[in-house]
C-alpha cells in the first residue's frame, strides 16, 4: 500500500499518526492480459477518534474496468501527485545515538522551516512519538534528533518512515540502513 502523508494527532500525552476527512490508500493492481474488467476487494480497518477512539471494518469491492486511463469523476491524480516520493538528488544516512537515532538528509535545500519538519516512523514500537523531534539545517543537509521508544526491544536495524521536510512541504520516503557510526 502507499499512504499519503499523515499528521500528528496530539491528545494530552499522546502523539499518534492519522488523517482527516476522505484519504486515498494506492495500490498496484496487474490484471491479465486477458482481462476487460476487474474486482478489487479488500477489508479495511480503521480507528475513528476524537476523544475516544472506536474502531471501525468494512468490506470492500468494486467493479472496475481494465485500462489505462482513470476513472473519470475521480481526483485520485491530484492524491497520487502528493504521494511521499523517494529523494531524488539527496542522500539518506541514519545512526544510533544514546537517546535513539540520528537522521541526516544531505542536498536538502528545499527545506525552509526546519521547525515544523517531522518523521513519521512506519516501524512500532522504534521511536517516541511523544518526545519532541529536533531538526537542525545546514547549507544542503537536514539533521535530526530522534528518541528511541520506551518499549524498544532492541536497535532499529533500518529507518522506515516519511520525512515531512516542512508543514505542507513535500514529503520523502525513508528506508535507510541505522549503520554504526554517524
Amino acid at each position: 500500500p502507499q499512504f499519503g502523508t499523515p499528521h500528528r494527532i496530539v491528545t494530552g500525552d499522546i502523539v499518534s499518526y492519522g488523517y482527516d476527512g476522505r484519504a486515498n490508500v494506492f495500490f498496484t493492481v496487474t490484471p491479465s492480459a486477458k482481462a476487460r474488467t476487474a474486482v478489487l476487494r479488500a477489508e479495511a480497518d480503521w480507528l475513528v477518534c476524537q476523544e475516544s477512539c472506536v474502531p471501525a471494518r468494512q468490506s470492500l469491492a468494486l467493479k472496475v474496468p481494465v485500462g489505462k486511463t482513470a476513472i473519470k469523476g475521480t481526483d485520485f491524480a491530484k492524491d497520487w501527485a502528493k504521494l511521499p516520493r523517494a529523494p531524488s538528488g539527496m542522500t539518506l544516512a541514519a545512526w544510533p545515538t544514546a537517546t535513539g537515532y540520528g537522521l541526516r538528509l544531505e542536498g536538502a535545500r528545499t527545506v525552509v522551516k526546519p521547525e515544523s519538519a517531522y518523521f513519521f516512523s512506519s516501524d512500532a514500537g522504534v521511536l517516541n512519538h511523544g518526545v519532541p523531534q529536533t531538526f537542525r539545517q545546514s547549507t544542503d543537509a537536514l539533521e535530526a534528533d530522534l528518541a528511541k521508544s520506551p518499549y524498544a526491544t532492541g536497535s532499529a536495524k533500518r529507518l522506515r518512515g516519511v520525512l515531512v521536510l516542512y508543514e505542507g512541504g513535500p514529503a520523502l520516503l525513508v528506508d535507510v540502513p541505522v549503520s554504526k557510526t554517524e
